[in-house]
């Protein structure tokens, strides 16, 4: 992690270890978007995007990457993990 490609000595390359995560194979559809969003919504995911798509098959589009993260945590809640993402050092999750 890190690079002294812009000449900023802040942030030199060094080896960084990263746990175990989850990832899904595919992109994530309409249909899968909007399930959890309906969840989300309903457990105190406010101002979840509804985003667009082609056909509840199609992958997600027109989300920004704050609801994307929203959207994130709100799946790991839904799946009984824990969420993530969070806005602050005390590890306020994003909502």
């Amino acid at each position: 992690m890190g690079n002294t490609l812009d000449g900023d000595s802040n942030a030199p390359p060094h080896m960084v270890n990263v746990s175990a995560f989850y990832m899904q194979k595919t992109e994530v559809t309409k249909a899968e978007w909007d399930a959890v969003r309906d969840w989300g919504l309903g457990h105190g995911y406010s101002d979840l995007g509804y985003g667009a798509g082609t056909a509840a098959e199609y992958p997600i589009e027109a989300v920004s990457w704050y609801e994307a993260v929203k959207w994130c945590n709100a799946r790991s809640e839904q799946d009984g993990l824990t969420p993530c993402y969070y806005t602050d050092a005390a590890q306020t999750a994003v909502f």
